[in-house]
């Protein structure tokens, strides 16, 4: 009867009749196609065009037929394989998925399923890579990337994220071995990487992880693209725990732009703070630099929409943070937060909340640089081998890593207390063209020189004052001893240069046309001034002098702060720094104006010209230090840039990390022992800047102005 059934009635008319009597929809929704497709499926079964939700069913048959496969008594690789890569395809899409909506563990586990071999739909992998990176699936990440092999050429963007992923993988991978290796013993601390858009960042710690995970610490990161994901429960929420891109927390919904914590904005009144602390200073200084100029504005759509991207990312951080202090409390043992470039938001924001917060759990920021190669190379040397590492919330005087500060000096002087006879050596490294000096500048030397010896005849005292890079301060809450800021300070110098018929001779920083410290159009000292000088104030060019060669002849040197402040002493002319920072980064004892009234004493040639012989010799043996081991470690395990000018692509030196692995390196271990270093219950020294007193009205942060989502 079935049979006749079937030959009389057409098909259509009896899966209608089927759907009536079972209570199904009646339209089975839209047909099956059949996709194109390299790969050879079990039975060449159909497949079904993907909608956003599909019941059960409505799944496409080449789902729901899998099970015919079970029904071949000869089995081929061909068929197991069209099966495996079907899973793989859905595997892919699934984790990706659970990825998006928050549930990054389980995605993690669902990626590591998917055979390497996997034959996965090109367009799924093109569509996904990125999620496949964060999953720990670089190998299916990279091939995502081939997949647009004609744009990666026609753009440079897509090669430099191209080369990123290559290096991060790299760095992945030999990250892996350790935390599988030392996933079961009990660490002694915890190194978290905030290294969120930092791959310089990444790249330094794999070889110092690879020695702290030997020394009995775990290592882990904040982004899930770093090294695989601790499997460690006290971890739980902060490893991985930021998407590389830095949109949201990977335990919360892609789409997630919320601010966790409650923030006070009011630029005009430098406040960006949250619970009670200031954070401006570290937005103020990237603002700055993205708009070339000495304090930046939320003026235009470029600079709000960074402003945002930082505060968003500042907020994630600050969630990290507080799950720190769980991680502190709950195991008793030592944290350690490691960033570079602690100058700028975000990682600015978990620098300053661990001089404020943090260190009363025992949770430190640890600084990484490049070390003070580029001075003692002039610049000759583009690709950086050095790395200087300090604590800095146990050592809150250190502005920044490559300068160590007071307590780094006294060891190296306690290690080699002839350094201060050395002043032949250290003049050496004094007196080099750091200028570009050349014979095109003699005209304008004559001329000056002769403006000296004219003033001096006349009995007027000569000085010179030596500017800054308006966009390379890195220094937080900068100011002045005795002036708010650089600009009023540098005016100031006019204003009583005129007043007291000195000569003074204004040399501008010769990196400010250096393309490896900034780019075109940049704020320039000479903008800050006025545009007539008085006669008497003589601004020089920038290749005019060295300022080693204007010592000789003038009768003492202003500057906000520099390396000149430790030069001068040595070369034996007075040095006056306003910036509150200078003796801290240069803790060589010399005079500090303290008040308009010692300012007014220099010029009028009332104040003592005697440099003490004890700040001599501390500038003797600072600039010897800076070279030091204390402060310079020898580091060269990949490629990256000295400056900021590009160099290619980050790349491993595989042999040398391979051979790290197994011989060890002094060096390396040396940068590690910085990190632990103040856990014994050494007192932080007392802060110089207070944070800024937040006053003024409060008001949400400014609205953002035509925003743009980016994957990185």
């Amino acid at each position: 009867m079935r049979t006749i059934i079937r030959k009389i009635v057409p098909y259509s008319v009896r899966q209608a009749l089927w759907r009536l009597r079972n209570n199904k929809q009646l339209f089975a929704g839209e047909p099956v196609v059949r996709l194109k497709s390299t790969r050879s499926a079990p039975d060449n079964l159909p497949v079904k065009a993907p909608k956003p939700v599909t019941p059960v069913a409505n799944r496409p048959r080449a789902f729901s037929n899998l099970i015919r496969t079970m029904s071949i008594k000869q089995l081929d690789d061909a068929t197991v394989k069209g099966v495996s890569d079907l899973a793989s395809d859905a595997l892919v899409i699934w984790a990706s998925l659970e990825y998006r909506r928050g549930n990054l563990r389980l995605a993690t586990d669902l990626a590591a399923m998917i055979p390497p071999n996997a034959d996965v739909d090109p367009s799924h992998l093109r569509a996904c890579w990125d999620i496949l990176r964060d999953i720990g699936r670089f190998d299916l990440a990279i091939r995502g990337f081939e997949t647009r092999a004609s744009d990666i050429a026609q753009s440079p963007s897509l090669r430099s994220r191209r080369a990123l992923t290559l290096f991060a993988a790299k760095g992945y991978e030999f990250l892996s071995r350790y935390v599988d290796r030392h996933s079961q013993s009990t660490p002694k601390g915890y190194v978290v990487l905030f290294d969120l858009n930092h791959r310089i960042t990444s790249g330094l710690m794999v070889p110092i992880g690879m020695e702290l995970f030997r020394q009995g610490y775990d290592v882990s990161s904040v982004i899930p693209s770093t090294m695989p994901i601790s499997r460690r429960p006290e971890l739980h929420g902060i490893s991985g725990a930021i998407r590389t891109n830095g949109s949201s927390l990977s335990d919360e919904p892609w789409t997630s732009d919320r601010l966790h914590n409650h923030w006070v904005v009011d630029w005009d009144h430098e406040m960006v703070s949250c619970d009670g602390v200031n954070y401006y200073t570290f937005f103020s200084e990237r603002i700055s630099k993205l708009q070339g100029v000495y304090r930046g504005k939320l003026d235009t759509a470029k600079a709000v929409n960074l402003f945002h991207s930082m505060l968003h990312r500042s907020d994630l951080a600050l969630v990290i943070c507080k799950r720190l202090v769980t991680l502190a409390e709950t195991t008793g043992k030592p944290v350690r937060v490691v960033a570079m470039d602690t100058h700028f938001a975000p990682q600015g924001v978990v620098r300053r909340w661990c001089e404020q917060i943090g260190k009363r759990y025992n949770i430190h920021m640890v600084g990484l640089s490049v070390a003070y190669e580029n001075y003692f190379s002039n610049l000759s040397t583009l690709e950086a081998r050095t790395v200087a590492v300090e604590d800095m919330t146990a050592r809150p005087d250190v502005r920044h890593p490559l300068l160590a500060g007071r307590y780094r000096l006294d060891q190296y002087l306690a290690s080699d207390p002839e350094a201060v006879t050395r002043r032949d050596l250290v003049l050496g490294m004094i007196n080099m063209n750091r200028s570009g000096t050349s014979d095109s500048d003699e005209s304008e030397r004559q001329r000056v020189l002769q403006a000296i010896s004219a003033a001096k005849e006349d009995g007027r005292k000569v000085f010179c004052a030596f500017g800054k890079v308006l966009i390379d301060f890195a220094a937080p809450d900068d100011r002045g001893n005795v002036f708010k800021d650089f600009p009023t300070w540098a005016r100031a110098l006019v204003d009583m240069a005129a007043k007291s018929n000195s000569l003074l001779i204004i040399k501008p920083h010769p990196h400010e046309l250096r393309s490896e410290i900034v780019q075109d159009g940049c704020q320039k000292l000479r903008d800050l001034l006025p545009e007539v000088l008085p006669d008497n104030v003589i601004f020089l060019g920038h290749s005019s002098f060295n300022s080693s060669e204007l010592a000789d002849h003038v009768d003492g040197c202003f500057l906000w702060n520099g390396t000149a402040y430790a030069e001068y002493q040595v070369l034996g002319c007075p040095a006056f720094a306003e910036s509150i920072w200078a003796e801290k980064d240069y803790p060589i004892d010399a005079p500090v104006l303290r008040t308009l009234d010692d300012y007014t004493r220099v010029f009028r040639g009332v104040s003592p010209r005697e440099i003490p012989v004890h700040t001599v010799e501390r500038a003797i043996a600072y600039m010897q230090f800076m070279k030091s081991g204390f402060v310079t470690i020898p580091f060269h395990y990949f490629r990256r840039p000295a400056t900021n000018k590009p160099i290619g692509p980050n790349i491993f030196y595989e042999d040398q990390i391979l051979d790290l692995d197994q011989n060890g390196d002094p060096h390396v271990t040396k940068a590690a022992s910085r990190f632990f270093e103040f856990d014994k219950g050494a007192e932080p020294v007392a802060y110089l800047p207070a944070p800024l007193k937040m006053e003024g009205p409060k008001h949400e942060p400014p609205k953002r102005r035509r925003t743009r989502k980016t994957r990185q």
